[in-house]
């Protein structure tokens, strides 16, 4: 019998022409199939720190995306804006130079810090043209620039906070010229709804009155575009904090006379009714609140074993919320309750000792400061969720995945927390522990500042660094 080497015929068979007129591909069987050619991604290179660092802000744009008025969301604006800034413009080294702090913070990579301090000067020189060019220095660009460049300044930390502030007075005073352009577009009315939060909140700090600083302008002109809005409920928040910077400002003039018989007893009879009045109306707010608000409470008990690195809860619990938002405006309705309730106990001092800072002791008995301590206990209870501290079973109950990456929005509602006269020394230690973690780990040197203010909210007005 005669065996046909099939190998052979095969050959045959493949080296003819195709049907088709080509020619058909001949794999022998000592042939290699065909190296490929990757020569053409050579013109393709590493994106640059810029790149990774905008990229990595944009993503975390909707983490990042929480104020006193959570409702403004100026910050979605932002990688349209950037994409559509021109190469001379302001804001793309602005954003970049933000970007690039928050990498540099958040990832630990200190060789984009002298990048981001490049861009950073690169912004403000182009911000020095745009405020002397009369159509551009009122542009929706300009005030945006402004917003981040006041957000790098509380990144990367200064020691007066003096570059913050001048930030903050150069978005205010372009608002106010700009007047009723402010409202012609969904982007410049957002833009405007997050200068006027970052106002109310400073000056509440400082205890300045928003209307004596800005005269007769109207900071709420944006009020018919709210019927129709569906973050009403943040303008309402909006405006009660504009009450009570008007509070805080009422009750330091009247009180640093310095003298008993310069203080009419109506007068502090007239401003404590109303502090609870606005208590009332604060209460009215968080009670209206959809169910999307209210916290889950998880327990931990003292024999778990507990990472060193992250935060410990406050007395075992912590609030778990739905959402950043939800979180942010939960804590930041505690803080104005702490404002308020400081007016109050300001007044029943006056009124029992003829001066407005009573002994501490005296002070925690008075009627209105356990609201102070409920407050103080809310912002704490919240403080291991915003740092993303809760383990893996406990993560399953609602967290969101971003919330590590937003603690630096639980800065102001700690600092307010924080700096109470009367809180127990233990509970100021267990915050003072979360503003140095927030300093390590996040890289907010502002975070350092807040640590060395001592007890002063109440009654020596100590603004926020």
């Amino acid at each position: 019998m005669r065996l046909r080497d099939e190998t052979r015929t095969t050959g045959r068979r493949v080296d003819k022409t195709s049907p088709s007129g080509g020619t058909a591909l001949v794999l022998r069987k000592s042939q290699s199939p065909p190296t490929p050619d990757f020569s053409l991604y050579s013109i393709l290179s590493p994106p640059s720190a810029e790149t990774q660092a905008v990229n990595f802000c944009f993503a975390s744009t909707k983490a990042c995306n929480v104020s006193i008025e959570a409702g403004s969301r100026y910050l979605e604006l932002l990688p349209t804006m950037y994409a559509r800034a021109g190469k001379s413009s302001a804001l793309r080294p602005a954003a970049e130079a933000l970007s690039l702090s928050l990498m540099w913070k958040a990832k630990r990579r200190s060789d984009m810090a002298s990048a981001a301090h490049a861009h950073h000067c690169q912004a403000l020189q182009a911000l020095a043209g745009a405020i002397g060019d009369p159509v551009e220095a009122y542009s929706d660009e300009t005030i945006m620039t402004i917003m981040l460049l006041q957000m790098y300044e509380a990144l990367v930390g200064s020691d007066s906070g003096r570059a913050i502030r001048n930030h903050v007075q150069g978005a205010v005073l372009i608002a106010m010229q700009r007047g009723q352009s402010s409202f012609q577009s969904e982007q410049s009315m957002r833009i405007f709804r997050a200068v006027r939060a970052i106002l109310i909140q400073h000056n509440t700090y400082a205890s300045i009155s928003v209307s004596e600083l800005t005269g007769n302008f109207d900071w709420f002109g944006d009020e018919e575009a709210y019927l129709v809005n569906p973050y009403n409920r943040f303008t309402r928040l909006s405006r009660i904090s504009a009450q009570v910077n008007e509070l805080r400002a009422s009750s330091k003039k009247l009180f640093d006379t310095g003298s008993r018989r310069n203080v009419p007893p109506e007068e502090v009879d007239a401003l404590s009714r109303e502090a609870l009045n606005l208590l009332k109306i604060l209460q009215a707010w968080y009670d209206e609140l959809p169910s999307t608000y209210r916290y889950q409470t998880v327990v931990s008990f003292d024999k778990e074993q507990h990472d060193p690195n992250k935060v410990r809860p406050w007395r075992g619990i912590t609030h778990v919320y739905e959402g950043l938002w939800e979180g942010n405006q939960v804590c930041t309705w505690a803080s104005q309750r702490i404002y308020i309730a400081g007016v109050l106990l300001r007044c029943r001092c006056w009124t029992k000792y003829g001066t407005s800072t009573g002994p501490l002791d005296f002070l925690t008995r008075v009627e209105g400061y356990e609201i102070i301590q409920d407050a103080v206990d809310r912002i704490c209870a919240a403080l291991p969720w915003f740092f993303g501290d809760l383990t893996a079973n406990q993560s399953s109950q609602g967290v969101d995945d971003v919330a590590g990456r937003s603690v630096v929005f639980i800065t102001g509602p700690l600092w307010v927390a924080y700096v109470t006269e009367g809180i127990s020394e233990q509970q100021r230690e267990f915050m003072r522990g979360c503003l140095v973690a927030l300093g390590e780990r996040f890289g907010l040197d502002t975070a350092r500042l807040i640590v060395k203010t001592p007890p002063s909210l109440i009654f020596q007005w100590t603004p926020f660094p």
